[in-house]
């Protein structure tokens, strides 16, 4: 049986060595001592020294007994070479003869006396366990988990502000421009052209230029603010208004044969050609 401390004693003072020996199990110390945990039919000398090398602390029941017992002397002697603690627990006030002193002359002890004896044994308990090793723990230490780095994730980029690209839209208007011009040209071909057949054409033409232009630019400009609100004309002007629009026409008709001047357009320059190919044919 495993056991932390081994209890010497005379067999003169076997009584209380058995009271100091049920103490200390009471308190949860495992004990060894003879004649009680000797094994029949094992040599006696041979157990007493396995169960001292095996033993943490030795308790030795000093009395003057003691100074007269060969056999606990030889157990001191077993214990000090064996490099285990003693712990003398004194019944009476006795001093050590001198082998006794040659092991314990400098060891502190500790007394069994006054009664009662209860009180004492705590102390002879507190101070064995104070001697033993500490226990080991039932559980591993599990050293911690090295922290992974997690790799930070990439920012999720943006997407780019959507654009009105109105690009395609100024194509197809050129497009679309361009057929209704060729339609004009064939139209004006077969008869006179009229002011307001020219005024639309260039309305047309700047029209789709504006349109390329508008384009070109940056989509994401803020639109330009609305024009500022003009007051209505009055009916004096509006008359005078007309009857310039009506001038103008005259002379555009009667102008319709001139070369056309350097500053005109491309489709005027067209629309002239196709009124003097109309003159000719007449």
């Amino acid at each position: 049986m495993a056991h932390d401390v081994f209890i010497s004693h005379s067999t003169l003072d076997k009584p209380a060595a058995d009271a100091v020996c049920h103490g200390l199990e009471a308190r949860g110390v495992r004990c060894w001592m003879a004649p009680r945990d000797q094994i029949a039919g094992k040599a006696y000398g041979h157990q007493i020294t396995e169960a001292i090398r095996d033993a943490r602390v030795m308790v030795l029941i000093f009395s003057e007994n003691v100074n007269n017992s060969q056999a606990v002397l030889n157990e001191i002697n077993l214990a000090a070479a064996a490099n285990v603690t003693i712990v003398p627990f004194r019944m009476a006030k006795v001093e050590f003869n001198s082998e006794l002193n040659y092991y314990l002359g400098r060891t502190h002890w500790l007394d069994a006396f006054p009664p009662p004896l209860g009180p004492h044994i705590d102390a002879l308990a507190a101070t064995i366990r104070r001697n033993l090793p500490e226990p080991a723990s039932d559980t591993a230490t599990i050293p911690p988990v090295a922290a992974r780095s997690t790799p930070a994730s990439a920012p999720t980029p943006h997407p780019p502000p959507h654009r009105n690209n109105y690009m395609p839209l100024a194509i197809v208007g050129v497009v679309l421009t361009f057929v209704l011009i060729v339609v004009l040209i064939g139209v004006l071909g077969s008869r006179p052209p009229s002011p307001a057949a020219e005024q639309a054409t260039n309305t047309i033409a700047a029209a789709v230029a504006n349109a390329i232009q508008a384009g070109a630019k940056d989509d994401v400009q803020p639109p330009a603010p609305p024009p500022a609100a003009v007051n209505a004309p009055s009916s004096e002007d509006q008359q005078a208004t007309d009857q310039d629009d009506d001038q103008a026409g005259s002379n555009a008709v009667g102008a319709s044969n001139a070369p056309p001047p350097p500053h005109r357009g491309f489709f005027d320059r067209i629309l002239h050609r196709s009124d003097q190919r109309h003159g000719a044919d007449r």
